[in-house]
């Protein structure tokens, strides 16, 4: 095991953070030894003749005697786990290199209503482009060589008609499969099922604007027919479910969010930007919001996670939106690689710590977080933090 979270020293460490976060006196936190943390690896806990490590605080600094409210604590909070993004991150969730807050609203501003100008700016954000947004502005790129007058949504409007088909293709085929799925539940709570996803298809295929298919509202419809069926099987069964029928109703559902989006399908991209609300400037900046560095909760607020240094960590935007309320067991199922992916995040964190730029009492606080929070599952190895 790499990182071992004490629980006595956890809350001790909390205890630090709350009761020195407007200790100005110093401007630093109190020291921080070896043994907050046992590390297994490269390095153990230190030697009796050891000095103890003294970690840089980088907090703003209140007017003397400002009443804080709690409020402005957790802004503070914010700001300070927020700005550490503009030191570029790799995604702790995807892997993927995040675009720094303050670059995107700078090429926010930047963006005109010009198709060349506009590329000329994005041609240099394009390796931080997730890979649906980057198949878009390729084919964008393609188009303007031919149709040099075209903006960005009237590209779009010119791609719809295949794009369609192809949605549609996609969106049938999670369909189909929820459909054999359900065969594995009782008889008589199939129909149910079966009702909707009728229902949804006629939606898919209608072309009238007003009955078009909600994604969202199918979601909540399926997760609504589900667990009225599970209420309905726990009264029959005496308060029993077996784990056959859980693990279909969670594939099921698990299934559904995999409906196509435009964050994790070309058509659907294609599709939604072309409709007439979106304009040449949503576009171009829709190809770079997915990757722009945001705040995320470890333990999301509606599951009682606080805004604190020990719950808060820059996630994608994109990750951050597809997570939706999730506890991070779930997300490791979706996303298998994030240990690693967090363990890239955190050496980016240790190397900035190194040049006093991140705080270690931070390192140490998300990192114990998540290695409760993933029942050991993400176990970062921080030994590089105190070499």
């Amino acid at each position: 095991m790499k990182i071992l979270a004490v629980t006595n020293n956890i809350i001790k460490l909390r205890e630090v953070y709350k009761n020195n976060l407007y200790d100005y006196s110093q401007y630093r936190v109190p020291v921080l030894s070896r043994d907050t943390f046992t590390f297994s690896g490269k390095i153990s806990k230190k030697d009796n003749n050891d000095n103890d490590l003294e970690v840089a605080r980088f907090y703003y600094k209140p007017p003397e005697n400002e009443p804080i409210s709690n409020k402005a604590e957790e802004e503070l909070i914010k700001d300070t786990v927020n700005n550490y993004a503009n030191y570029i991150l790799p995604c702790p969730c995807c892997g993927d290199i995040m675009i720094p807050p303050n670059i995107y609203y700078k090429l926010q501003r930047e963006i005109t209503r010009n198709p060349r100008t506009t590329i000329l700016l994005l041609n240099k954000m394009e390796k931080y482009m997730h890979p649906v947004e980057k198949n878009i502005f390729s084919m964008i790129k393609k188009e303007h060589k031919k149709h040099p007058d075209r903006n960005f949504h009237e590209i779009l409007i010119s791609k719809r008609p295949q794009a369609e088909k192809e949605l549609i293709r996609e969106q049938t085929e999670i369909l189909n499969s929820i459909l054999l799925l359900s065969r594995n539940i009782p008889k008589k709570y199939q129909q149910e099922i079966n009702n909707l996803i009728k229902n949804t298809y006629s939606q898919i295929f209608n072309q009238e604007p007003q009955a078009t298919f909600r994604r969202k509202k199918f979601i909540e419809k399926l997760e609504n027919c589900i667990e009225n069926i599970e209420n309905q099987e726990m009264e029959e069964h005496t308060n029993y479910l077996s784990p056959s029928e859980k693990r279909t109703y969670y594939r099921i559902i698990k299934k559904a969010y995999k409906m196509p989006t435009s964050y994790n399908s070309v058509p659907a991209f294609i599709v939604k930007y072309s409709k007439q609300e979106y304009s040449h400037k949503n576009i171009a900046t829709r190809l770079i919001s997915g990757s722009v560095a945001t705040l995320e909760h470890a333990l999301p607020s509606v599951l009682g996670g606080e805004t604190s240094y020990n719950n808060l960590i820059n996630e994608c935007a994109k990750c951050n939106s597809t997570r939706r309320e999730d506890d991070v067991m779930t997300q490791l199922k979706e996303h298998p690689n994030m240990p690693q992916n967090m363990q890239r995040h955190f050496n980016r964190l240790i190397e900035l710590s190194k040049q006093n730029k991140v705080d270690k009492s931070y390192i140490c606080e998300i990192a114990a977080t998540y290695y409760q929070l993933s029942n050991g599952k993400i176990d970062i190895d921080l030994s590089e933090l105190w070499e």
